[in-house]
């Protein structure tokens, strides 16, 4: 039995971007670090913090919630995880890293790992006639999540006009007391 791209699992890494529930495909995570200090970066957009060496490369840092033009962290501690994104020009992972462009995005809390089935999506159609930054909400054991499209996140130039809450679809994002509680998975 053939199966379709839509029917296929893959795996996301899920987080917490302020008091929201995101996910991110796990193909493009390279590594959860946390927070170093971060080089000025002259010029840049108010979201991007800095830079940062990993590994040779030089990786911006992005506030995912300023970003996403939620509250940004109010302070950063030694405990502020980036997750280092490696893409390649086609908005796919690159193959090597040499041919990589690495970001990293300051989140609020990483919960872990889901398995995934891209058909249990909902709210495709309307992040995507929208032009927003996501694939649509997917179910997770912490609840339902944002599906974050990365290639929309890194497009700097394209930015939110409005809070991110202006244009969801559902109020069920947001993390009760900004906190969650542990699920199985």
């Amino acid at each position: 039995m053939q199966t379709t791209p839509h029917a296929a699992r893959s795996q996301l890494l899920a987080i917490r971007v302020g008091d929201v529930r995101c996910c991110i495909d796990l193909d493009t995570v390279e590594q959860v670090v946390s927070l170093m200090a971060l080089d000025a970066l002259p010029g840049a957009p108010p979201c991007i913090k800095g830079f940062f060496n990993y590994s040779g490369a030089h990786v911006a840092a992005i506030d995912l919630a300023e970003r996403l033009t939620l509250a940004p962290q109010p302070a950063y501690t030694l405990d502020t995880s980036v997750i280092v994104i490696r893409m390649g020009g086609d908005g796919r992972r690159a193959p090597t890293f040499q041919d990589a462009q690495f970001s990293g995005l300051i989140v609020d809390d990483v919960y872990g790992l889901i398995r995934f089935q891209a058909s249990d999506a909902s709210h495709q159609n309307d992040f995507k006639n929208r032009q927003l930054p996501f694939k649509g909400t997917v179910p997770t054991p912490y609840g339902t999540a944002l599906w974050l499209d990365l290639d929309g996140v890194l497009n700097l130039g394209g930015a939110l006009d409005r809070p991110l809450f202006d244009y969801a679809p559902a109020d069920n994002l947001r993390v009760a007391g900004g906190a969650h509680e542990d699920a199985a998975l």
